[in-house]
């Protein structure tokens, strides 16, 4: 009986000890406030993370010019600022502007989800990955820079920011992820990276003032409803290698009057693809292959496009005026200076 309750003393003492331990062991994660901003320290690693303060109540924490560390020491202990933490300043409606560490490798969710003050942010190059609704309903903010570090994002990033009309995507990424420009209301035009393979659901839709876009050489997927309600989108270049161009991708864009399809082989798609049918420019040889493929077929199906090849520079006097393009598809009369599809190839006119 002795050794029995000696066993259960023994263990109850290793339970405390354990626990003491834990309780003091800078493994592990401890909440703190300095110069005004919350963090989440994490002692093995020595990193820190911005979190929403322990009120759980941001908004009347964080106003007017935030600048957020590099490295912060608490406890004569110094940790590098690696995270904005999911919601650490969401609803800061106060918030105007924020200063981002060059330290930083991940924005969490929601992170400044309807700060409907910021007008503009800077994202380090030393980020990865941005996750869902990181800049949600940041409806004054008028510029997006997307450095070429970050490699992931999440889902709605950058959802009903009404007043971006400016974005520039890095070269890091390989899709657009669902909903990233989902109501973005005043982007007119954006240029996505060679590099990116896939343009996934909802990833323009509702984008009403968006008039042109280039769609990138490597692109195999447009998702359902990519560029849904893009009413202002007037012409359209499909490359070749689009393999699948998903339901209601580019349904409700009523202005939509020229689209042109680089691939040789007419893309298997639904009826709600598309609700405007206008002219359709296939490449030599495949007017009847498009006559032939249900929705294609319902098109004004014209055999005059030509693959776009490499670039050049070229003047303006030496340009037939033939077969024109810009880089959205829309058919010239006459050159103007820029960047041009002429005859299929991309030039530089002076």
């Amino acid at each position: 009986m002795n050794t029995i309750l000696n066993k259960f003393f023994m263990l109850e003492v290793a339970l405390m000890v354990s626990v003491a331990t834990f309780a003091q062991d800078p493994v592990y994660s401890q909440y703190a406030e300095i110069d005004g901003i919350a963090y989440t320290l994490y002692g093995y690693t020595q990193e820190a993370e911005v979190t929403s303060p322990s009120s759980g109540e941001s908004y009347d924490m964080y106003t007017g010019a935030v600048t957020i560390p590099s490295t912060v020491t608490y406890k004569e202990v110094t940790y590098k600022v690696t995270g904005i933490g999911y919601k650490a300043f969401n609803n800061c409606w106060m918030l105007s502007s924020v200063t981002l560490p060059n330290s930083l490798k991940d924005i969490y969710a929601e992170a400044f989800a309807y700060c409907s003050l910021l007008t503009s942010i800077t994202i380090p190059d030393s980020v990865r990955a941005i996750y869902d609704e990181a800049f949600a309903y940041c409806t004054h903010l008028t510029s997006i820079t997307i450095p070429n570090s970050v490699t992931f994002m999440g889902w709605y990033v950058f959802k009903c920011c009404y007043d971006v009309s400016s974005v520039t995507i890095g070269s890091g990424l390989m899709n657009i992820s669902s909903g990233t420009f989902y109501n973005c209301n005043s982007l007119e035009s954006i240029n996505i990276p060679s590099n990116i393979t896939s343009l996934d659901d909802y990833a323009f839709m509702n984008c009403d003032k968006l008039k042109t876009i280039e769609l990138p050489n490597k692109l195999e997927y447009i998702k359902q409803q990519a560029f849904y309600q893009c009413r202002s989108l007037t012409s359209l270049i499909i490359p070749k290698t689009v393999r699948e161009i998903d339901l209601r991708a580019f349904r409700y864009c009523s202005n939509l009057s020229s689209v042109t399809n680089l691939s040789t082989i007419p893309q298997s798609i639904n009826a709600s693809v598309f609700d405007t049918y206008s002219d359709l420019h296939v490449l030599k040889g495949c007017k009847e292959k498009y006559q032939n493929a249900e929705v294609w077929k319902n098109f004004n199906i014209i055999e005059d496009a030509e693959e776009i090849l490499g670039i050049s520079n070229i003047d303006s006097e030496a340009v037939s005026a033939n077969k024109i393009y810009t880089l959205s598809g829309k058919r010239l009369s006459h050159p103007q200076k820029g960047i041009l599809i002429i005859n299929g190839r991309k030039v530089v006119v002076k």
